[in-house]
């Protein structure tokens, strides 16, 4: 079987802790891999938010998602204490790709659970039409936080 493969950055942008709540989990008792893209959704609107942006307006421009790659590494279960690091590249006229790493924690260190990607569009949902991100918003999204 060939397996997705992701060449994540090399450096990290944004980074989180939590918990894995009950309702991620399935009836195989780990996190499906609907609530893998709900996670990231939330991370997603964190990170935004750490830039002073929402997801419906950055600088002037709403996102929505024009793809997604996951890549599974490890279970995760019910109270795991995950970090997911973000990062954002690839930028171009209408988009970037944003990247997202969910290690969980364990005795011995930190076990990568997920890697994945984003892909990010501008859009403007009043003319449902794909619109440019500004230059401020893009300097501001690949900034690393200090």
């Amino acid at each position: 079987m060939n397996r997705l493969k992701l060449t994540l950055p090399q450096q990290w942008q944004w980074h989180q802790t939590v918990q894995i709540p009950i309702y991620f989990i399935n009836y195989g008792g780990h996190m499906g891999n609907d609530a893998f893209l709900q996670l990231l959704h939330q991370a997603r609107i964190d990170f935004f938010k750490s830039k002073g942006f929402t997801e419906l307006d950055i600088d002037g421009t709403a996102s929505i998602m024009a793809d997604s790659q996951l890549c599974y590494k490890a279970e995760l279960k019910e109270g795991d204490t995950v970090k997911i690091s973000v990062a954002c590249t690839d930028f171009d006229r209408l988009g970037f790709d944003m990247y997202y790493c969910v290690q969980k924690q364990t005795p011995t260190g930190w076990v990568t659970a997920l890697e994945a990607k984003t892909g990010i569009m501008g859009f403007d949902y009043k003319v449902g039409k794909k619109k440019s991100f500004s230059e401020v918003a893009v300097q501001q999204l690949q900034l690393l936080q200090p």
